[in-house]
């Protein structure tokens, strides 16, 4: 017998999807989304109870009852594509139509609603009816003969042997020559319950979507699918381009089947609703969930999304730091996590009666995380703790700590709203402020260059520290930019990423070009500059990250008109 399952490749975890949803508010006309379609043409169709709605992506045009589309009713149970590009929709009051080319053929109306509607491979039609049964329809002769009567008829599929295959209220039906019925029941393996969903996967098997779970033909018998689905209603079935098996619950959502594992997503993961009426995916792999309360896309994204259901303290995350041994440190306004092999670990204070929020991480030269908050100054991780450091934070003079920096000297750099603190490694306090040379007392970002140099990036503009001497690169002259958030350090330049664009700073010659909206960035603010191995700079933003390829850069500065 065939494999139901031949996974090509290893699945994308269910919760590393990035999800969207819509409903009524964003212009859908019911939120039951009883049938999903693609035309050729690229759109996505929804048979709902208020009508059928087209969807480009970001809006949707609804067509209902009436001369444009001919359907009696507008609400919609059905929606079938065919190899030549007609859309078939057909639903309430018997009503049936096509569409192709956006012109639109009614079809005389069956005696019932219709459950299900679809062209078999020798061209004729076939209707699942509510309550009247499976009707065949001569396209030429336009006469409605019943070949099973007096049932529920939700759906219709043919194999290869050019056998259809029935789901209804009283269970699996085959039609051979459009007259030779057998029904197969508990003597098949089957359990006497409704069948609402049938699939033929790529691999020509037969999978029957049950009250009682989903079962799959083997040698004209049927066995279960997977034991986790035993007591499952499956309402849909799909299987993706990876043959993974999706399936469509009447009320825990929806499952997917892979080579080697069984995932669920529910209402608890972001699902509008745990009754799952349909699925597809479409021409670019989404993955499109038709529940009773709206839809839903997965789609596999160049991000994944960690958030407080995967283990975060907060989901306003403020920075993060990568250590020496290759932990990533994540600080958020409720707290610290550690992320070490895609598991998330939390430390608390046991000072502290409110959650810290954190603002800075950086590691000092004997492997130490230290950590700077919004409101209780500097922390240091010790044994899976935060220990306020006090004999640090009896000096600051804001408990505000914005930027942390230990140099190669293992001079401790604090960045505060109320000016920069240096203390070095023999305890020797520094200040410096606008008394000192700053721009502003307002540190909001700390770097050291290939040079020893320290830079400052503060509420209005950017200084250098070297050798007890502080330079004031005056940015507003060049660019009218007053926050430097962050800096990325070549040997020969320093980068600025500020609220007017990324400006570099040349060592030698300390000549200041700026990249901004006149190059053709499209906002003016970025907060941080991160390089990949190629060279392109990444800019991190309120909307989002942007990449520019570095031929683009080294040309914008040759050439201060060039637009990227």
């Amino acid at each position: 017998a065939p494999q139901v399952l031949a996974s090509q490749y290893s699945s994308l975890p269910l919760d590393e999807y990035f999800s969207q949803t819509w409903d009524t508010r964003d212009g859908l006309p019911h939120n039951g989304i009883n049938a999903l379609a693609q035309s050729q043409d690229g759109y996505l169709w929804l048979g709902t109870w208020e009508g059928l709605a087209r969807f480009n992506g970001r809006e949707f045009k609804v067509f209902t009852r009436g001369s444009v589309t001919g359907l009696p009713d507008s609400a919609i149970k059905s929606l079938t594509t065919s190899g030549d590009g007609y859309l078939l929709v057909a639903g309430a009051r018997g009503g049936v139509s096509e569409r192709l080319d956006n012109s639109w053929r009614p079809q005389l109306p069956a005696q019932a609603l219709v459950n299900h509607a679809m062209y078999d491979q020798d061209g004729g039609l076939w209707l699942g009816l509510e309550e009247h049964g499976l009707v065949y329809r001569d396209l030429d002769t336009q006469i409605d003969t019943t070949v099973i009567a007096d049932l529920r008829v939700y759906k219709i599929v043919q194999t290869l042997d050019l056998s259809l295959w029935v789901a209804t209220d009283k269970g699996l039906f085959q039609v051979k020559n459009r007259t030779e019925v057998t029904h197969y029941g508990l003597e098949q393996g089957l359990p006497v319950v409704p069948i609402h969903s049938l699939l033929i996967t790529k691999q020509q098997q037969l999978i029957v979507g049950t009250d009682l779970g989903a079962f799959k033909r083997q040698d004209n018998r049927f066995v279960i699918l997977d034991p986790g689905l035993a007591d499952q209603a499956i309402l849909s079935l799909m299987q993706d381009n990876n043959s993974d098996i999706w399936l469509g619950t009447s009320n825990h959502g929806v499952f997917r089947l892979t080579a080697s594992t069984l995932e669920q997503l529910d209402d608890s993961n972001g699902v509008p609703d745990n009754r799952v009426l349909s699925l597809l995916q479409d021409h670019e792999q989404s993955i499109w969930i038709g529940t009773s309360a709206g839809l839903m896309r997965l789609r596999q994204a160049p991000f994944i999304t960690l958030t407080t259901q995967h283990g975060l303290a907060g989901d306003y995350v403020r920075t993060v730091f990568a250590d020496d041994a290759g932990s990533l440190w994540v600080g958020s306004s409720k707290g610290l996590n550690r992320i070490i092999d895609g598991e998330i670990s939390n430390f608390n204070s046991p000072d502290q009666q409110s959650d810290i929020s954190v603002l800075s991480l950086t590691q000092d030269l004997q492997g130490d995380i230290l950590v700077g908050s919004y409101t209780s100054g500097v922390f240091k991780v010790v044994d899976n703790q935060l220990i306020k450091m006090d004999n640090i934070n009896q000096h600051l003079l804001s408990q505000e700590v914005r930027s942390l920096l230990v140099d190669r000297q293992n001079n401790l750099w604090i960045g505060t709203t109320a000016g920069l603190v240096k203390i070095s490694s023999d305890n020797q306090v520094s200040y410096f402020n606008q008394d000192s040379g700053l721009p502003a007392n307002f540190i909001m970002a700390l770097a050291e260059d290939s040079q020893g140099q320290i830079w400052i990036g503060t509420g209005a503009g950017v200084a250098s520290y070297y050798e007890g001497h502080v330079t004031d690169y005056h940015i507003n002259d060049h660019v009218t930019a007053e926050y430097a958030f962050g800096f990325y350090a070549q040997p020969e330049a320093m980068w600025l990423a500020t609220d007017r664009g990324i400006l570099r700073i040349d060592q030698e010659s300390k000549k200041i070009v700026a990249i901004t909206r006149k190059n053709g960035l499209p906002i003016d603010k970025f907060f941080q500059i991160v390089v990949d191995k190629h060279g392109s700079f990444c800019l991190t933003s309120n909307r989002g990250v942007l990449k520019i390829d570095a031929t683009q850069i080294n040309q914008a500065l040759r050439d201060q008109s060039h637009q990227i």
